[in-house]
């Protein structure tokens, strides 16, 4: 059941064996951090995003808000308040940002209150108890391949409205995610490509300009293979430097940015993870840093100390 939220985080009744439901490892999903999970009304366990933002702890007490998202001047109940039995270990799903209580306190709070508004407008009182309603039922089948009988069943013999959440997560998915993730990714290349160009034109150029100096390193009795290595060397250790300093920059970028992303969306990020489309693009970096590299070397291994005196003349 939904209906209120404390600070934009949204009150969920459910029942207590929620809280059972496996993961698709057969191990439990959700693991109580402190406390215990709620027993009696107005018991609520915090999902752990919630805790840290909210600064609520075992035995505090807070009022839920009228509204699934928190406006300002919005109808507080204060007449019902809860209190925390417990606190969620983090999930990384939606499940952090959520506060779970019972549907019997649920439905006291709204019976109630429906009652209030109706004698202040005048109308007649409901002598019998309410009809209870739940905002949705989660439903796990024993056979998978039932799933979309189940749906067209919900539809046809009810005003119910049934989702398949895999289906509605990859047409989200497809429809959404994956264009983005494409376009993404096409301009990430882009930025591949010209950062290797880049690598190129700044090792030639710097090859270039220390061509007297080479020269020199001849003339002393360096033998081209020593100064060709030199080159390309050199060439590698400002490659390396490039990548692991994109790589921190990046990385600790993000992980400067991961709390805040979390509290405001509730995406949860490894900021120190390496994907494989990141080791695949320093793969590509680290090859044209070496092509990059290997091709002013070669240069220098063909001239002589009087073509690099002559240039530099």
């Amino acid at each position: 059941g939904l209906g209120d939220n404390y600070s934009g985080y949204r009150i969920v009744g459910t029942e207590a064996h929620f809280f059972d439901l496996p993961d698709r490892n057969g191990e439990p999903f959700f693991q109580v951090a402190r406390g215990q999970v709620f027993v009696d009304r107005f018991e609520v366990v915090l999902g752990s995003q919630v805790a840290t933002a909210t600064g609520l702890d075992i035995g505090d007490s807070f009022f839920g808000t009228h509204g699934l998202i928190d406006v300002p001047g919005g109808e507080v109940h204060r007449d019902f308040p809860y209190r925390v039995s417990g606190v969620l270990a983090p999930t990384g799903t939606a499940q952090d940002r959520a506060i779970f209580g019972t549907l019997a306190s649920v439905w006291e709070i709204h019976e109630t209150e429906e009652r209030l508004h109706s004698a202040i407008q005048g109308t007649a009182l409901l002598l019998e108890r309410p009809k209870h309603e739940t905002t949705a039922i989660l439903l796990r089948l024993k056979r998978p391949g039932l799933r979309l009988w189940m749906a067209d069943e919900i539809r046809n013999r009810s005003d119910g409205i049934a989702a398949i959440p895999i289906n509605e997560i990859l047409r989200f998915q497809r429809g959404i995610i994956g264009p983005v993730q494409r376009a993404l990714l096409a301009v990430a290349a882009a930025v591949v490509a010209v950062a290797c160009l880049t690598v190129l034109t700044t090792l030639h150029q710097a090859a270039e300009r220390r061509r007297r100096d080479i020269a020199i390193l001849r003339s002393l009795g360096a033998v081209r293979s020593e100064v060709a290595a030199l080159v390309f060397t050199e060439g590698l250790l400002l490659t390396g430097a490039g990548i692991t300093l994109g790589l921190l920059l990046g990385h600790g970028g993000l992980a400067l940015a991961a709390d805040g992303i979390r509290n405001a969306t509730g995406l949860v990020l490894d900021p120190w993870r390496l994907p494989s489309a990141e080791g695949a693009a320093m793969i590509a970096m680290a090859f044209c840093g070496a092509l990059a590299s290997l091709l002013p070397a070669i240069s220098c291994y063909r001239r002589t100390p009087i073509d690099d005196l002559h240039m530099t003349d």
